[in-house]
């Protein structure tokens, strides 16, 4: 009957609604599609960036993260990674560019730090594993870059604490990689962020926090901080936000615990260093 194709199309509908409502089926699509993306095109910033859009909004599902581990042939974390690292090298190497392009650029790494901290984003497996495919080296560059551009150092710092918090191969990981001096430093070329601010402060605070078994001693690290600056960021960050609890509170006992001298701004709650 003239009906008999509508009927087909009606069934294969169904058929893909039901599969697609299947959990994880739609998110391992999208991953699947990334990847394609980014094994085929990796040196195009356009299908790159929108590929690490796909795979950040499936970062969080847990087949997705299974299959980055125990799938890494296929779905493995340094193909996300040397996309980012590629589309740097281009960037860099760029002669003049017109400012559109490089706010392009910019925004395809703010999207690769968020695509790595979501997937690291409650997982110290999946934090380990992208330290070890250098995402928190690539993160790194993407800050030293673009180290005026808010958008990039706020959510790079912030996969930075993804990657680190209470995970102490990471953190000594952070720390060899002259991390403290380069927060440091990016704190100060945006200076009136209060997220860059908050997520630089968070990093350092549980940097410096008495934990038992750290690969690196806290008073080499309070030695280290100290000689990056971090006094005066802190206080700058608390001169800046004084309505921020975060910032005040976590700054004010920094500075008590790597003996500062100068005036602190008071607050009635302190938080503690030491571990629970």
């Amino acid at each position: 009957s003239d009906s008999y194709p509508l009927e087909i199309s009606v069934a294969e509908a169904s058929s893909a609604d039901r599969f697609l409502h299947e959990p994880h089926e739609l998110e391992k699509i999208c991953q699947e599609a990334a990847y394609i993306v980014l094994k085929l095109y990796p040196s195009t910033d356009a299908t790159v960036s929108s590929a690490i859009s796909l795979l950040a909004l499936v970062a969080k599902d847990e087949e997705v993260r299974r299959r980055c581990i125990e799938e890494a042939d296929k779905y493995g974390l340094n193909i996300p990674t040397n996309a980012m690292k590629l589309a740097l090298t281009r960037s860099k190497q760029a002669v003049d560019p017109a400012e559109d392009d490089e706010r392009f650029s910019a925004e395809l790494q703010r999207k690769g730090c968020l695509l790595l901290g979501a997937l690291s984003d409650n997982s110290k497996d999946m934090a380990t594993k992208i330290v070890d495919e250098d995402g928190l080296i690539v993160v790194m560059d993407a800050l030293d870059w673009y180290r005026c551009h808010e958008d990039v150092c706020n959510w790079g710092l912030w996969a930075i604490f993804q990657f680190c918090y209470e995970h102490k191969g990471n953190k000594a990981e952070l720390i060899k990689l002259d991390g403290i001096r380069k927060i440091c430093r990016v704190m100060n070329d945006v200076p009136e962020s209060l997220e860059v601010a908050r997520h630089g402060i968070a990093i350092m605070f549980d940097l410096l926090r008495e934990m038992p078994e750290t690969l690196i001693s806290v008073s080499e690290i309070r030695r280290i901080a100290v000689g990056a600056g971090m006094h005066q960021v802190v206080r700058n960050a608390m001169d800046a936000f004084p309505s921020s609890n975060e910032i005040m509170m976590m700054g004010q006992q920094m500075l008590v615990a790597t003996g500062y001298r100068g005036e602190i701004a008071h607050l009635s709650v302190v938080p503690n260093f030491s571990s629970e």
